[in-house]
């Protein structure tokens, strides 16, 4: 398969942005294979549940199995926890990373707080923080973002 479709459509506007973010299924089809090839720095958004934890196990499987197919290096920005409720899986599955040193460096200390603004904005066709900016999730996602910046600069700082 050739991934590199995607790469030539986001040369036209790569200057015109200073972040372009692709969200993807946690599927094994052309589009998520295309939008990990090419990006930069990959996002893992993972539920506190079995059936994400194991989505998270699969795309780690693509991204080796991309980087071994075609000689590219895919960066793992980070793991952020979605629907978070005040539950025991939640702490379970922070355990689980935590107590993983290749995890423990890529989880988030943000996760994003399960509330109804999240369903109510996709309906209403509005990102959850122009929505209902004082929801958990709206207030979980600017600091989500404080916190992919200075991973970010962090990354930059390195190199």
């Amino acid at each position: 398969k050739n991934y590199t479709f995607l790469i030539h459509c986001l040369a036209n506007i790569n200057d015109d942005y200073d972040y372009i973010v692709i969200d993807t299924p946690p599927a094994r089809d052309n589009l998520t294979m295309s939008a990990l090839f090419c990006a930069d720095e990959v996002l893992i958004p993972v539920r506190c549940d079995n059936f994400s934890l194991e989505g998270f196990e699969t795309t780690l499987a693509m991204i080796l199995d991309l980087e071994t197919r075609e000689d590219v290096k895919i960066d793992i920005l980070g793991v952020v926890l979605t629907q978070v409720e005040r539950t025991a899986a939640v702490n379970l599955v922070r355990q689980m990373f935590e107590e993983n040193p290749e995890y423990a460096s890529v989880l988030f200390k943000t996760g994003i707080r399960k509330g109804s603004a999240v369903p109510e904005s996709t309906i209403a066709a509005v990102p959850v923080v122009r929505y209902a900016k004082k929801s958990n999730p709206s207030v979980d996602y600017m600091q989500l973002w404080n916190e992919i910046k200075q991973r970010l600069a962090k990354k930059e700082a390195d190199e």
